[in-house]
């Protein structure tokens, strides 16, 4: 899998020689040559020199993040994959570049600002009168709900409806690409059984701006906002 990744940076490495970039025309054209034998040999075509993916650390059990994280794909054109290496599981992003960049780069900000949120929300009044244990993990579950739900919505309002084609494009794409990968496990429903914290994660993600995510990001390379 990592192989065919390589071979793909390879001959866009080859195709960026050219005379307007300060190579000789033989040497460009040597490039363009050795491109296009790695293209046949390997079963690429343009279409799959523009596609890539990039990967970040998941979890190795469903969490009420996880349908974030499926939004987030949609929303940046991707196809979201599971990936189980030696290192852990990590969640793979491959889509039309640079997609899977901008993914990657919200997925950081926004576990980071999720959980953020969580820790001053144990410190609530309303979270230390719950009692320690069973309580306690539910209401931190639903809050982390709550959360994702705000923030899926944030992130349909900053980047648009999915473009369907562009999705359909990198399923194919991502098919063909990592044929032993698999769609990650469903995310897991709320249970109704803590209110208040849902409201309260629905509440801290409505405070959330996407934009302050994107500041110093892939400047350039963000679509609608």
């Amino acid at each position: 899998m990592a192989d065919i990744e390589d071979i793909k940076r390879k001959v866009r490495a080859m195709l960026d020689m050219t005379v307007a970039r300060g190579c000789t025309e033989g040497e460009a054209t040597a490039a363009a040559a050795t491109a296009s034998r790695l293209m046949s040999q390997h079963g690429l075509d343009q279409d799959d020199l523009v596609m890539g993916s990039e990967s970040i650390a998941g979890t190795a059990r469903a969490t009420p993040l996880d349908a974030l994280w499926l939004t987030l794909a949609a929303v940046t054109g991707c196809h979201l994959i599971r990936q189980e290496t030696w290192e852990g599981t990590k969640w793979l992003f491959h889509g039309r570049m640079p997609g899977p960049t901008i993914a990657v780069y919200m997925h950081t900000f926004l576990r980071r600002v999720v959980e953020a949120a969580v820790e001053d929300y144990r410190r609530t009044p309303e979270f230390k009168r719950k009692k320690k244990g069973k309580l306690r993990r539910r209401a931190c579950e639903a809050f982390r709900h709550g959360m994702a739900f705000r923030l899926r919505r944030s992130l349909y309002e900053h980047f648009g409806a999915p473009d369907e084609a562009a999705l359909d494009q990198a399923r194919a794409s991502a098919h063909r690409a990592f044929p032993d990968l698999t769609k990650g496990k469903a995310a897991p429903t709320y249970k109704g059984r803590s209110n208040a914290a849902l409201y309260a994660g629905a509440r801290a993600g409505a405070g959330v701006t996407l934009r302050d995510g994107l500041t110093g990001g892939p400047v350039g390379q963000i679509g609608r906002g």
